[in-house]
Protein backbone atom coordinates (compact mmCIF):
# COMPACT_ATOMS: atom_id res chain seq x y z
CA UNK A 1 0.00 0.00 0.00
CA UNK A 2 1.39 3.62 -0.68
CA UNK A 3 -0.47 6.94 -0.20
CA UNK A 4 -1.14 9.17 -2.56
CA UNK A 5 -0.69 12.68 -0.92
CA UNK A 6 -2.05 14.55 -3.91
CA UNK A 7 -5.54 13.44 -3.60
CA UNK A 8 -5.50 13.12 0.30
CA UNK A 9 -7.19 9.14 0.54
CA UNK A 10 -5.80 6.11 0.01
CA UNK A 11 -4.18 4.03 -2.69
CA UNK A 12 -3.98 0.59 -2.70
CA UNK A 13 -2.56 0.44 -6.43
CA UNK A 14 -4.38 0.24 -10.04
CA UNK A 15 -7.80 0.18 -7.88
CA UNK A 16 -7.45 1.79 -5.68
CA UNK A 17 -9.84 1.28 -1.91
CA UNK A 18 -9.42 1.23 1.31
CA UNK A 19 -6.54 -0.40 3.16
CA UNK A 20 -6.75 -3.90 4.51
CA UNK A 21 -7.28 -4.62 8.84
CA UNK A 22 -3.62 -4.86 9.02
CA UNK A 23 -2.68 -1.17 8.83
CA UNK A 24 -5.16 0.27 10.44
CA UNK A 25 -3.17 0.05 13.97
CA UNK A 26 -0.39 2.09 12.43
CA UNK A 27 -2.86 4.50 10.66
CA UNK A 28 -4.08 5.90 13.84
CA UNK A 29 -1.02 5.82 16.01
CA UNK A 30 -0.06 9.18 17.39
CA UNK A 31 1.35 11.58 14.76
CA UNK A 32 0.47 8.76 12.09
CA UNK A 33 -2.76 11.06 11.34
CA UNK A 34 -0.70 13.51 9.45
CA UNK A 35 1.58 10.76 7.31
CA UNK A 36 -1.32 9.53 6.02
CA UNK A 37 -3.60 12.75 5.13
CA UNK A 38 -2.84 14.99 2.50
CA UNK A 39 -4.50 18.27 1.38
CA UNK A 40 -6.61 17.04 -1.23
CA UNK A 41 -7.73 20.87 -2.73
CA UNK A 42 -7.64 24.85 -1.68
CA UNK A 43 -9.48 24.85 2.00
CA UNK A 44 -11.80 27.80 1.87
CA UNK A 45 -13.27 29.03 4.71
CA UNK A 46 -16.70 27.63 4.49
CA UNK A 47 -14.74 24.06 3.86
CA UNK A 48 -13.70 25.26 7.91
CA UNK A 49 -16.90 25.91 9.03
CA UNK A 50 -18.46 22.58 7.87
CA UNK A 51 -15.53 20.47 9.14
CA UNK A 52 -15.86 21.60 12.57
CA UNK A 53 -19.89 20.72 12.04
CA UNK A 54 -18.73 17.19 11.05
CA UNK A 55 -16.38 16.71 14.10
CA UNK A 56 -19.38 17.75 16.45
CA UNK A 57 -21.99 15.35 14.53
CA UNK A 58 -19.09 12.29 15.35
CA UNK A 59 -19.04 13.34 18.43
CA UNK A 60 -22.93 13.41 19.30
CA UNK A 61 -22.98 10.24 17.03
CA UNK A 62 -20.61 8.01 18.89
CA UNK A 63 -22.23 9.08 22.29
CA UNK A 64 -25.41 7.89 21.06
CA UNK A 65 -24.15 5.15 19.28
CA UNK A 66 -22.17 3.94 23.02
CA UNK A 67 -24.67 5.20 25.32
CA UNK A 68 -28.10 4.53 24.12
CA UNK A 69 -29.75 1.78 25.41
CA UNK A 70 -32.22 1.09 22.83
CA UNK A 71 -32.17 -1.87 20.74
CA UNK A 72 -31.70 -1.69 17.02
CA UNK A 73 -35.08 -1.56 15.07
CA UNK A 74 -34.16 -3.03 11.53
CA UNK A 75 -36.50 -1.97 8.55
CA UNK A 76 -37.87 -5.02 7.21
CA UNK A 77 -35.92 -5.92 3.46
CA UNK A 78 -38.78 -4.84 1.66
CA UNK A 79 -36.48 -3.87 -1.63
CA UNK A 80 -34.13 -1.71 -2.61
CA UNK A 81 -35.33 0.61 -4.88
CA UNK A 82 -35.28 4.95 -4.79
CA UNK A 83 -39.21 4.54 -4.07
CA UNK A 84 -38.71 2.48 -0.64
CA UNK A 85 -35.75 4.96 0.32
CA UNK A 86 -37.53 6.98 2.61
CA UNK A 87 -39.92 4.49 4.27
CA UNK A 88 -36.71 2.34 5.06
CA UNK A 89 -34.98 5.50 6.13
CA UNK A 90 -38.53 5.98 8.75
CA UNK A 91 -38.48 3.14 10.09
CA UNK A 92 -34.67 2.45 10.39
CA UNK A 93 -33.26 3.36 14.35
CA UNK A 94 -31.95 6.81 15.37
CA UNK A 95 -28.45 5.59 15.47
CA UNK A 96 -29.01 4.55 11.87
CA UNK A 97 -30.38 6.85 10.39
CA UNK A 98 -27.51 9.40 11.85
CA UNK A 99 -24.73 7.43 10.76
CA UNK A 100 -26.38 6.95 6.92
CA UNK A 101 -26.56 10.72 6.53
CA UNK A 102 -22.93 11.31 7.00
CA UNK A 103 -21.19 11.11 3.39
CA UNK A 104 -17.70 10.66 2.57
CA UNK A 105 -16.84 14.04 1.76
CA UNK A 106 -17.66 14.79 5.08
CA UNK A 107 -14.95 12.70 6.25
CA UNK A 108 -12.52 13.93 3.47
CA UNK A 109 -13.13 17.59 4.27
CA UNK A 110 -12.19 16.63 8.17
CA UNK A 111 -8.77 15.20 6.63
CA UNK A 112 -7.85 17.91 4.84
CA UNK A 113 -8.75 20.98 7.24
CA UNK A 114 -6.64 19.16 9.80
CA UNK A 115 -3.45 17.55 8.44
CA UNK A 116 -1.35 18.35 11.39
CA UNK A 117 -3.38 17.73 14.00
CA UNK A 118 -3.82 14.51 16.47
CA UNK A 119 -7.72 14.11 16.18
CA UNK A 120 -9.78 13.01 19.78
CA UNK A 121 -10.10 9.09 20.36
CA UNK A 122 -13.95 9.83 19.32
CA UNK A 123 -12.96 10.85 16.03
CA UNK A 124 -10.13 8.54 15.31
CA UNK A 125 -12.37 5.87 16.08
CA UNK A 126 -14.69 6.53 13.87
CA UNK A 127 -13.21 7.18 10.65
CA UNK A 128 -10.94 3.82 11.68
CA UNK A 129 -14.86 1.79 11.50
CA UNK A 130 -15.50 3.65 8.99
CA UNK A 131 -12.18 2.67 6.76
CA UNK A 132 -12.49 -1.01 8.24
CA UNK A 133 -16.00 -1.80 7.31
CA UNK A 134 -15.71 -0.05 4.04
CA UNK A 135 -18.26 2.21 4.40
CA UNK A 136 -17.70 4.58 1.79
CA UNK A 137 -19.12 2.22 -0.50
CA UNK A 138 -22.11 1.44 1.81
CA UNK A 139 -23.17 5.62 1.83
CA UNK A 140 -23.33 5.62 -2.09
CA UNK A 141 -25.15 2.31 -2.04
CA UNK A 142 -27.49 3.47 0.28
CA UNK A 143 -28.78 6.88 -1.70
CA UNK A 144 -28.63 4.61 -4.69
CA UNK A 145 -30.63 1.13 -4.17
CA UNK A 146 -32.14 1.40 -0.29
CA UNK A 147 -30.88 -1.23 2.91
CA UNK A 148 -29.92 -4.66 2.18
CA UNK A 149 -28.46 -7.57 3.91
CA UNK A 150 -24.61 -6.46 3.33
CA UNK A 151 -25.67 -3.24 4.04
CA UNK A 152 -27.32 -4.09 7.50
CA UNK A 153 -24.01 -6.30 8.15
CA UNK A 154 -21.95 -3.52 8.06
CA UNK A 155 -23.80 -0.95 10.24
CA UNK A 156 -24.02 -3.53 12.92
CA UNK A 157 -20.39 -3.69 12.43
CA UNK A 158 -19.87 -0.23 12.51
CA UNK A 159 -21.95 0.23 15.82
CA UNK A 160 -20.39 -2.74 17.39
CA UNK A 161 -16.67 -2.01 16.62
CA UNK A 162 -17.56 1.70 18.11
CA UNK A 163 -19.31 0.55 21.26
CA UNK A 164 -15.79 -1.95 21.83
CA UNK A 165 -13.13 -0.09 21.18
CA UNK A 166 -15.19 3.15 23.31
CA UNK A 167 -15.87 1.80 26.10
CA UNK A 168 -12.33 -0.29 26.53
CA UNK A 169 -9.58 0.67 29.19
CA UNK A 170 -7.19 2.64 26.42
CA UNK A 171 -9.72 5.34 25.17
CA UNK A 172 -10.75 6.04 28.92
CA UNK A 173 -7.34 6.47 29.86
CA UNK A 174 -6.38 8.75 27.13
CA UNK A 175 -9.85 10.55 27.81
CA UNK A 176 -9.21 11.41 31.56
CA UNK A 177 -5.13 12.38 30.53
CA UNK A 178 -6.55 14.74 28.22
CA UNK A 179 -9.18 16.25 31.01
CA UNK A 180 -6.43 16.06 33.78
CA UNK A 181 -4.05 17.87 31.05
CA UNK A 182 -6.30 21.05 30.32
CA UNK A 183 -7.40 21.44 33.75
CA UNK A 184 -3.49 21.34 34.57
CA UNK A 185 -2.46 24.14 31.57
CA UNK A 186 -5.54 26.21 32.64
CA UNK A 187 -4.60 26.42 36.68
CA UNK A 188 -0.98 26.29 36.30
CA UNK A 189 -1.63 29.94 33.94
CA UNK A 190 -4.23 31.80 36.32
CA UNK A 191 -1.24 30.91 39.22
CA UNK A 192 1.05 32.50 37.26
CA UNK A 193 -1.01 35.36 36.39
CA UNK A 194 -1.71 35.93 40.76
CA UNK A 195 2.06 35.87 41.16
CA UNK A 196 1.85 39.03 38.63
CA UNK A 197 -0.59 40.58 40.94
CA UNK A 198 1.31 40.04 43.54
CA UNK A 199 4.18 41.81 42.66
CA UNK A 200 2.26 44.56 40.92
CA UNK A 201 -0.84 46.62 41.83
CA UNK A 202 -1.91 46.59 38.70
CA UNK A 203 -1.32 45.26 34.77
CA UNK A 204 -1.16 46.70 31.77
CA UNK A 205 -2.78 43.48 29.67
CA UNK A 206 -2.69 42.81 25.81
CA UNK A 207 -4.27 40.27 23.62
CA UNK A 208 -2.14 40.13 20.30
CA UNK A 209 -2.26 37.29 17.55
CA UNK A 210 0.56 36.92 15.26
CA UNK A 211 -0.27 35.85 11.93
CA UNK A 212 1.17 35.56 8.12
CA UNK A 213 -0.50 37.33 5.12
CA UNK A 214 -3.09 34.78 3.10
CA UNK A 215 -0.69 34.22 0.49
CA UNK A 216 1.42 32.89 3.10
CA UNK A 217 -0.70 31.25 5.03
CA UNK A 218 -1.52 27.60 2.67
CA UNK A 219 -1.04 26.54 -0.44
CA UNK A 220 2.41 25.55 -1.57
CA UNK A 221 4.19 29.11 -0.64
CA UNK A 222 2.99 28.28 3.43
CA UNK A 223 4.79 29.53 5.82
CA UNK A 224 6.12 25.65 7.60
CA UNK A 225 6.23 25.12 11.07
CA UNK A 226 10.17 25.72 11.03
CA UNK A 227 9.68 28.90 9.88
CA UNK A 228 7.22 29.73 12.08
CA UNK A 229 9.47 28.76 15.49
CA UNK A 230 12.05 30.64 13.87
CA UNK A 231 9.81 33.61 13.88
CA UNK A 232 8.44 33.02 17.63
CA UNK A 233 12.10 32.41 18.98
CA UNK A 234 13.49 36.15 17.45
CA UNK A 235 10.18 37.77 18.79
CA UNK A 236 10.56 36.46 22.53
CA UNK A 237 14.70 36.93 22.62
CA UNK A 238 13.47 41.03 21.51
CA UNK A 239 12.03 41.69 24.53
CA UNK A 240 14.80 41.38 26.58
CA UNK A 241 16.22 44.67 25.30
CA UNK A 242 13.86 46.12 22.33
CA UNK A 243 11.55 49.10 24.02
CA UNK A 244 8.59 47.78 22.35
CA UNK A 245 8.45 45.83 25.69
CA UNK A 246 9.84 48.18 28.13
CA UNK A 247 8.06 47.14 31.28
CA UNK A 248 6.81 44.31 30.55
CA UNK A 249 6.65 41.77 33.49
CA UNK A 250 5.10 38.56 31.90
CA UNK A 251 3.88 36.96 29.05
CA UNK A 252 2.25 33.78 27.69
CA UNK A 253 2.18 32.15 24.18
CA UNK A 254 0.12 29.37 21.92
CA UNK A 255 0.73 28.17 19.21
CA UNK A 256 -2.07 26.86 16.24
CA UNK A 257 -2.78 25.94 13.55
CA UNK A 258 -5.80 26.15 10.86
CA UNK A 259 -5.84 25.33 7.26
CA UNK A 260 -7.37 28.94 6.65
CA UNK A 261 -4.91 30.97 8.49
CA UNK A 262 -1.76 28.52 9.16
CA UNK A 263 0.55 28.47 11.86
CA UNK A 264 0.04 31.67 14.08
CA UNK A 265 0.69 32.19 17.62
CA UNK A 266 -1.51 34.17 20.66
CA UNK A 267 0.25 35.90 23.21
CA UNK A 268 -0.99 37.51 26.42
CA UNK A 269 1.37 40.45 27.48
CA UNK A 270 1.38 41.65 30.85
CA UNK A 271 3.30 45.46 31.66
CA UNK A 272 3.86 47.14 34.80
CA UNK A 273 0.37 49.22 34.87
CA UNK A 274 2.08 51.72 36.68
CA UNK A 275 4.50 52.43 33.83
CA UNK A 276 2.66 51.70 30.69
CA UNK A 277 -0.98 52.57 30.13
CA UNK A 278 -1.41 52.86 26.83
CA UNK A 279 -2.42 49.62 25.34
CA UNK A 280 -3.05 50.79 21.76
CA UNK A 281 0.10 52.39 21.14
CA UNK A 282 1.71 49.13 22.16
CA UNK A 283 0.34 47.49 19.38
CA UNK A 284 1.13 49.00 17.05
CA UNK A 285 4.83 49.00 18.23
CA UNK A 286 4.37 45.15 18.20
CA UNK A 287 2.63 45.02 15.17
CA UNK A 288 5.44 46.68 13.68
CA UNK A 289 8.14 44.62 15.34
CA UNK A 290 6.75 41.29 14.14
CA UNK A 291 6.77 42.69 10.16
CA UNK A 292 9.98 43.57 10.89
CA UNK A 293 11.16 39.99 12.29
CA UNK A 294 8.74 38.13 9.23
CA UNK A 295 10.31 40.59 6.73
CA UNK A 296 6.97 41.66 5.58
CA UNK A 297 5.01 38.26 5.73
CA UNK A 298 3.49 39.04 8.58
CA UNK A 299 0.73 41.35 10.23
CA UNK A 300 -1.08 41.14 13.89
CA UNK A 301 -4.62 42.17 15.38
CA UNK A 302 -4.32 43.53 19.16
CA UNK A 303 -7.12 43.76 21.28
CA UNK A 304 -6.68 46.66 23.45
CA UNK A 305 -8.75 48.90 25.02
CA UNK A 306 -9.97 50.83 21.85
CA UNK A 307 -11.34 47.55 20.31
CA UNK A 308 -12.19 45.56 22.54
CA UNK A 309 -16.40 44.80 22.92
CA UNK A 310 -16.58 41.49 25.27
CA UNK A 311 -18.99 42.16 28.51
CA UNK A 312 -15.71 41.24 30.58
CA UNK A 313 -13.06 43.37 29.19
CA UNK A 314 -9.66 41.16 29.35
CA UNK A 315 -7.15 44.18 28.34
CA UNK A 316 -6.32 47.65 29.21
CA UNK A 317 -4.95 48.56 32.55
CA UNK A 318 -6.51 45.96 35.54
CA UNK A 319 -7.00 46.89 38.86
CA UNK A 320 -5.75 44.02 41.69
CA UNK A 321 -9.49 44.74 43.14
CA UNK A 322 -11.04 45.10 39.47
CA UNK A 323 -13.45 42.20 40.30
CA UNK A 324 -15.25 42.40 36.07
CA UNK A 325 -11.64 42.76 34.86
CA UNK A 326 -10.23 40.03 36.63
CA UNK A 327 -12.99 37.75 35.67
CA UNK A 328 -12.39 38.80 32.10
CA UNK A 329 -8.73 37.82 32.06
CA UNK A 330 -9.40 34.33 34.00
CA UNK A 331 -11.39 33.85 30.80
CA UNK A 332 -8.59 34.80 28.59
CA UNK A 333 -6.28 32.87 30.13
CA UNK A 334 -8.47 29.93 30.13
CA UNK A 335 -9.02 30.48 26.55
CA UNK A 336 -5.54 30.65 25.54
CA UNK A 337 -4.81 27.39 27.51
CA UNK A 338 -7.82 25.36 26.54
CA UNK A 339 -6.96 22.39 24.63
CA UNK A 340 -8.79 21.63 20.73
CA UNK A 341 -11.59 19.08 21.99
CA UNK A 342 -11.27 16.88 18.50
CA UNK A 343 -7.96 18.08 16.93
CA UNK A 344 -4.77 18.81 18.97
CA UNK A 345 -1.69 20.21 16.82
CA UNK A 346 1.16 17.71 16.62
CA UNK A 347 4.28 19.41 15.75
CA UNK A 348 7.75 18.52 17.45
CA UNK A 349 8.46 20.94 20.15
CA UNK A 350 6.20 23.43 22.85
CA UNK A 351 3.04 24.90 21.87
CA UNK A 352 2.65 26.96 24.98
CA UNK A 353 4.83 28.47 26.97
CA UNK A 354 5.39 31.51 29.93
CA UNK A 355 7.74 33.78 30.33
CA UNK A 356 9.58 33.84 33.55
CA UNK A 357 7.69 35.56 36.38
CA UNK A 358 9.35 38.23 38.11
CA UNK A 359 10.45 37.61 42.20
CA UNK A 360 7.42 39.03 44.22
CA UNK A 361 9.37 41.69 46.51
CA UNK A 362 8.28 42.87 49.77
CA UNK A 363 8.97 46.44 48.96
CA UNK A 364 6.62 49.84 48.63
CA UNK A 365 3.55 50.51 50.75
CA UNK A 366 1.67 47.66 51.87
CA UNK A 367 -1.73 47.73 49.89
CA UNK A 368 -5.10 48.69 51.65
CA UNK A 369 -7.75 47.30 49.45
CA UNK A 370 -7.88 43.04 49.32
CA UNK A 371 -6.95 41.41 46.16
CA UNK A 372 -9.46 39.65 44.21
CA UNK A 373 -7.98 37.16 41.95
CA UNK A 374 -9.07 34.61 44.47
CA UNK A 375 -12.63 35.28 44.15
CA UNK A 376 -12.78 34.91 40.62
Amino acid sequence: MHIDSSVGHFNNGPRGGEPNTKELGRMFEKGAMAEFLGVRRIISKNDLVKSSETLEKIRKWVDLAVFDAGSIDWPRNIGGTRRLFKVEKKYANKVVRLLLGFTWEEVERVMDCYPNHDFHPYVQVFIKALVKFRMRRVFKAFHNIGMTPKIRARIKGVLRYVKKVVKGKEVKEVLSRHRRGANKNAKSAWRYVKKLFCAHSKLMVLWVDFHYREEFSHGHDKIPFEKAISDRDRLLRSMKYRREFQHLIGMMWKIEYTSIKGFHMHALFFFDGQKREDSVYACKEIDGLWKRITQGMGYTFGINEANCKHAYPCVGVIQHNNLVGLRGLKYAVYYLTKVDFFAKLNVPGRTFGKMVPPEVSNKGRPRTLKSMTDSV
